[in-house]
Protein backbone atom coordinates (compact mmCIF):
# COMPACT_ATOMS: atom_id res chain seq x y z
CA UNK A 1 0.00 0.00 0.00
CA UNK A 2 1.13 3.75 -0.75
CA UNK A 3 2.11 5.63 2.09
CA UNK A 4 -0.09 8.69 2.43
CA UNK A 5 -3.04 8.11 0.00
CA UNK A 6 -6.08 5.81 1.70
CA UNK A 7 -7.97 5.88 -0.88
CA UNK A 8 -5.46 3.67 -3.35
CA UNK A 9 -5.18 0.07 -2.19
CA UNK A 10 -2.23 -2.31 -3.60
CA UNK A 11 0.82 -1.52 -5.11
CA UNK A 12 0.59 0.14 -8.28
CA UNK A 13 2.62 -0.38 -10.93
CA UNK A 14 3.31 2.86 -13.11
CA UNK A 15 1.55 1.13 -16.01
CA UNK A 16 -1.73 0.57 -14.19
CA UNK A 17 -2.04 4.45 -12.48
CA UNK A 18 -5.45 4.32 -13.25
CA UNK A 19 -6.57 0.68 -12.85
CA UNK A 20 -9.52 -0.49 -10.97
CA UNK A 21 -7.78 -2.07 -8.57
CA UNK A 22 -6.12 1.12 -7.40
CA UNK A 23 -9.03 3.21 -6.57
CA UNK A 24 -12.24 1.38 -5.68
CA UNK A 25 -14.15 4.37 -4.03
CA UNK A 26 -13.67 6.09 -7.54
CA UNK A 27 -15.19 3.15 -9.19
CA UNK A 28 -17.64 2.97 -6.94
CA UNK A 29 -18.84 6.94 -7.37
CA UNK A 30 -18.25 6.60 -11.02
CA UNK A 31 -20.84 3.61 -10.91
CA UNK A 32 -23.31 4.83 -8.92
CA UNK A 33 -24.25 7.76 -11.04
CA UNK A 34 -23.88 6.02 -13.97
CA UNK A 35 -26.65 3.66 -12.49
CA UNK A 36 -28.35 7.42 -11.41
CA UNK A 37 -28.59 8.31 -14.92
CA UNK A 38 -29.73 5.13 -16.47
CA UNK A 39 -32.71 5.11 -14.16
CA UNK A 40 -33.56 8.53 -14.68
CA UNK A 41 -33.47 8.17 -18.45
CA UNK A 42 -35.56 5.08 -18.47
CA UNK A 43 -38.68 5.82 -20.31
CA UNK A 44 -42.13 4.41 -19.76
CA UNK A 45 -44.87 5.61 -22.87
CA UNK A 46 -47.81 4.95 -20.32
CA UNK A 47 -46.31 7.91 -17.97
CA UNK A 48 -45.22 10.31 -20.12
CA UNK A 49 -42.73 13.42 -18.49
CA UNK A 50 -43.95 16.39 -18.18
CA UNK A 51 -42.14 17.89 -21.83
CA UNK A 52 -44.00 15.13 -23.25
CA UNK A 53 -47.48 15.86 -21.75
CA UNK A 54 -46.99 19.86 -22.92
CA UNK A 55 -45.56 18.98 -26.23
CA UNK A 56 -49.18 17.16 -26.66
CA UNK A 57 -51.04 19.56 -25.72
CA UNK A 58 -49.21 21.75 -27.76
CA UNK A 59 -49.97 19.87 -30.75
CA UNK A 60 -53.24 19.63 -29.95
CA UNK A 61 -54.36 22.87 -29.89
CA UNK A 62 -52.08 23.30 -32.68
CA UNK A 63 -54.06 20.90 -35.06
CA UNK A 64 -57.19 22.19 -34.19
CA UNK A 65 -57.15 25.73 -34.33
CA UNK A 66 -54.06 25.95 -37.28
CA UNK A 67 -55.58 23.64 -39.81
CA UNK A 68 -52.58 22.31 -41.90
CA UNK A 69 -51.80 24.73 -44.76
CA UNK A 70 -52.84 28.04 -42.89
CA UNK A 71 -51.40 30.51 -41.15
CA UNK A 72 -51.55 31.29 -37.43
CA UNK A 73 -53.06 34.68 -37.90
CA UNK A 74 -51.77 38.20 -36.68
CA UNK A 75 -52.62 40.20 -34.03
CA UNK A 76 -52.96 43.45 -34.61
CA UNK A 77 -52.09 45.94 -32.13
CA UNK A 78 -55.31 47.76 -31.87
CA UNK A 79 -57.70 46.28 -28.54
CA UNK A 80 -57.93 43.14 -28.36
CA UNK A 81 -61.46 42.19 -29.60
CA UNK A 82 -63.27 40.40 -26.95
CA UNK A 83 -64.44 36.85 -27.89
CA UNK A 84 -67.49 34.37 -27.36
CA UNK A 85 -66.85 30.97 -27.43
CA UNK A 86 -64.08 29.93 -29.65
CA UNK A 87 -66.14 27.51 -32.37
CA UNK A 88 -64.11 26.46 -35.04
CA UNK A 89 -64.76 26.87 -38.89
CA UNK A 90 -67.57 24.98 -39.95
CA UNK A 91 -65.59 22.95 -42.80
CA UNK A 92 -63.17 22.59 -40.48
CA UNK A 93 -65.92 20.95 -38.25
CA UNK A 94 -67.11 19.06 -40.96
CA UNK A 95 -64.23 18.08 -41.84
CA UNK A 96 -63.40 16.78 -38.44
CA UNK A 97 -66.78 15.38 -38.12
CA UNK A 98 -66.55 13.45 -41.40
CA UNK A 99 -63.72 11.95 -40.59
CA UNK A 100 -65.12 11.09 -36.62
CA UNK A 101 -67.99 9.68 -38.90
CA UNK A 102 -65.14 7.37 -41.05
CA UNK A 103 -63.54 6.47 -37.98
CA UNK A 104 -66.79 5.28 -35.97
CA UNK A 105 -68.23 3.52 -39.01
CA UNK A 106 -64.72 1.40 -39.43
CA UNK A 107 -65.31 0.45 -35.74
CA UNK A 108 -68.45 -0.80 -36.33
CA UNK A 109 -67.92 -3.07 -39.07
CA UNK A 110 -65.02 -4.45 -37.35
CA UNK A 111 -67.31 -5.09 -34.70
CA UNK A 112 -69.37 -6.32 -36.89
CA UNK A 113 -66.83 -8.58 -38.56
CA UNK A 114 -66.36 -9.73 -34.78
CA UNK A 115 -69.81 -10.58 -33.89
CA UNK A 116 -70.17 -12.73 -36.89
CA UNK A 117 -66.70 -14.72 -36.31
CA UNK A 118 -68.13 -14.81 -32.73
CA UNK A 119 -71.34 -16.38 -33.65
CA UNK A 120 -69.22 -18.89 -36.31
CA UNK A 121 -67.12 -19.61 -33.42
CA UNK A 122 -70.06 -20.01 -30.96
CA UNK A 123 -71.37 -22.51 -33.39
CA UNK A 124 -67.93 -24.18 -34.38
CA UNK A 125 -68.01 -25.16 -30.18
CA UNK A 126 -71.59 -26.48 -30.42
CA UNK A 127 -70.99 -28.53 -33.14
CA UNK A 128 -67.53 -29.90 -31.33
CA UNK A 129 -69.83 -30.48 -28.19
CA UNK A 130 -72.37 -32.60 -30.24
CA UNK A 131 -69.36 -34.42 -31.60
CA UNK A 132 -67.91 -35.18 -28.80
CA UNK A 133 -71.58 -36.36 -27.44
CA UNK A 134 -71.91 -38.46 -30.18
CA UNK A 135 -68.75 -40.01 -30.07
CA UNK A 136 -69.01 -40.64 -26.40
CA UNK A 137 -72.05 -42.24 -26.95
CA UNK A 138 -70.87 -44.49 -29.68
CA UNK A 139 -68.09 -45.53 -27.48
CA UNK A 140 -70.59 -46.73 -24.89
CA UNK A 141 -72.23 -48.11 -27.61
CA UNK A 142 -68.50 -50.28 -28.41
CA UNK A 143 -67.84 -51.33 -25.01
CA UNK A 144 -71.59 -52.77 -24.82
CA UNK A 145 -71.32 -54.50 -27.62
CA UNK A 146 -67.94 -55.97 -26.79
CA UNK A 147 -69.63 -57.20 -23.72
CA UNK A 148 -72.46 -58.82 -25.16
CA UNK A 149 -69.66 -60.54 -27.63
CA UNK A 150 -67.79 -61.60 -24.71
CA UNK A 151 -70.85 -63.24 -23.08
CA UNK A 152 -71.85 -64.93 -26.22
CA UNK A 153 -68.42 -66.32 -27.23
CA UNK A 154 -68.16 -68.09 -23.60
CA UNK A 155 -71.92 -69.54 -23.92
CA UNK A 156 -70.95 -70.41 -27.38
CA UNK A 157 -67.85 -72.11 -26.09
CA UNK A 158 -69.65 -74.19 -23.37
CA UNK A 159 -72.56 -75.45 -25.77
CA UNK A 160 -69.56 -76.40 -28.07
CA UNK A 161 -67.26 -78.36 -25.26
CA UNK A 162 -70.91 -79.70 -24.46
CA UNK A 163 -71.34 -81.11 -28.12
CA UNK A 164 -67.80 -82.76 -27.89
CA UNK A 165 -68.58 -84.24 -24.36
CA UNK A 166 -71.76 -85.67 -26.20
CA UNK A 167 -70.25 -86.74 -29.52
CA UNK A 168 -66.73 -87.65 -27.64
CA UNK A 169 -66.90 -88.44 -23.91
CA UNK A 170 -64.50 -88.22 -22.14
CA UNK A 171 -62.09 -91.04 -21.66
CA UNK A 172 -59.60 -91.13 -18.10
CA UNK A 173 -56.40 -93.28 -17.85
CA UNK A 174 -58.70 -96.47 -16.42
CA UNK A 175 -59.45 -99.09 -17.71
CA UNK A 176 -62.82 -99.41 -19.59
CA UNK A 177 -64.87 -102.06 -21.29
CA UNK A 178 -65.88 -101.42 -25.02
CA UNK A 179 -68.86 -103.99 -24.90
CA UNK A 180 -67.29 -105.78 -28.24
CA UNK A 181 -63.82 -106.43 -26.83
CA UNK A 182 -63.55 -106.11 -23.33
CA UNK A 183 -61.62 -104.51 -20.82
CA UNK A 184 -58.32 -102.24 -22.78
CA UNK A 185 -55.89 -99.52 -21.80
CA UNK A 186 -56.22 -96.65 -23.20
CA UNK A 187 -52.64 -95.98 -23.49
CA UNK A 188 -51.61 -98.92 -25.80
CA UNK A 189 -55.17 -99.87 -26.78
CA UNK A 190 -54.89 -103.49 -26.83
CA UNK A 191 -56.41 -106.04 -24.33
CA UNK A 192 -55.67 -106.46 -21.35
Amino acid sequence: MITGCPGIVGVPLLSHLGSTLIFPGLIREIRRQRDASTIQLLYFPEHPTDEERAFSATSAYVARFYPQGSTPPQRSQAAPTPRATSTPAPEVENSIQAAMRAELRAIREERDRLHCKLVDSRAEVADYRELQTELARACARVAHLDREMARLSASLDRVQARAREIAHPRISGRAHFLPSLGPTSLSTGHRA
